[in-house]
């Protein structure tokens, strides 16, 4: 926390932005899920990463969910993203001051970030799981704030499996789930639809481990984040 104290407010606002992107991205790996399922099988780990999340049991999500590679992986190809599409958001917000920097400088910005991002994702799933009180202003608690508003999401969204099939070798599996949301903040990703990589541990459990189309989901969530902001509380 000291860290985030330190940081200028600009700084600041470009590091929670990043945040909020790797928010909406775990989110949509764990929105609850409606299934028929045989037990270990992909859509099985689907259905129970789901409910383990609807219900905050911690210990389950993380049987059904390698949390610290989809946190990682997110982070990586979101930075990727966003660094390679920083004209085309650009363009697309050309009210945002966020958006006017260029590649190099978001390279070079979400690299030097990381740790810190990354940590900051595992806080606020830590702080949603135990529950957590909504921050009267945002800078108190900003973990504790994304926290509670991913716990509002949750309760206005559901995930339909569209599709899963087992990868060449059979120790990895791809899925698309697609988002349904209704009330303020859940209709921020209505619709979307996610695709998966999951795969198999050593004690035979399929995981979700990375979310495979972020060049698809750049501006859904990126539209979403805008839309966020003022939703939020946090941006008039």
């Amino acid at each position: 926390m000291e860290k985030w104290i330190n940081m200028s407010l600009d700084s600041k606002i470009i590091f929670f932005k990043i945040m909020l992107s790797v928010f909406l991205l775990l989110v949509v790996a764990g929105s609850g899920m409606a299934a028929s399922a045989e037990y270990y099988t992909p859509s099985y780990a689907l259905k129970e990463a789901g409910t383990a999340l609807s219900v905050k049991d911690e210990k389950a999500f993380h049987r059904f969910v390698d949390c610290d590679s989809l946190i990682k992986n997110a982070y990586d190809d979101g930075s990727r993203e966003l660094s390679d599409n920083i004209v085309l958001l650009s363009e697309r917000y050309p009210a945002d001051w966020f958006f006017k920097h260029d590649t190099a400088f978001m390279k070079s910005y979400t690299k030097a970030h990381r740790k810190d991002a990354i940590d900051m994702a595992g806080k606020v799933m830590e702080l949603y799981f135990k529950g957590t009180q909504k921050p009267a202003v945002f800078e108190d608690n900003p973990a504790a704030w994304v926290a509670s508003d991913l716990d509002t999401y949750l309760n206005e969204t559901s995930a339909e499996i569209v599709a899963v099939s087992l990868m060449d070798g059979g120790d990895r599996a791809s899925a698309t789930i697609r988002l349904h949301g209704h009330g303020t903040y859940g209709s921020l990703l209505d619709g979307v639809e996610v695709s998966l990589e999951l795969k198999i541990s050593s004690t035979g459990i399929w995981q979700i481990n990375r979310i495979t189309n972020p060049h698809g989901l750049l501006l859904p969530v990126t539209d979403a984040a805008e839309k966020y902001w003022k939703v939020s509380g946090w941006e008039d």
